[in-house]
């Protein structure tokens, strides 16, 4: 890969197609990140509760039109957004 390949590659403006995809996975990912907060862990610092059909990581990235790897790229910025609401 030769120096325009690479600054084309890793250095080019985000389309708006790239970052509705973004947004997408991130809003999947807190819808349920806080489906399972509200359902699924106990408060006592046991083992969180696997969640039922409907509430799945699979199932929020179908209804949201995104892929379970793009919610788990979204962790971070899930768990950044989740502190700041507390």
């Amino acid at each position: 890969m030769d120096n325009k390949e690479f600054r084309d590659k890793y250095f080019a403006e985000p389309t708006k197609e790239w970052i509705e995809a973004q947004e997408k996975a991130f809003n999947a990912a807190l819808a349920y990140e806080k489906n399972c907060i509200a359902k699924c862990d106990y408060i006592d610092m046991r083992p969180s509760r696997r969640p039922e059909k409907g509430d799945r990581m699979e199932d929020f990235a179908f209804r949201y039109g995104t892929t379970v790897k793009g919610m788990k790229n979204q962790w971070r910025q899930v768990e950044r957004a989740l502190a700041n609401e507390r």
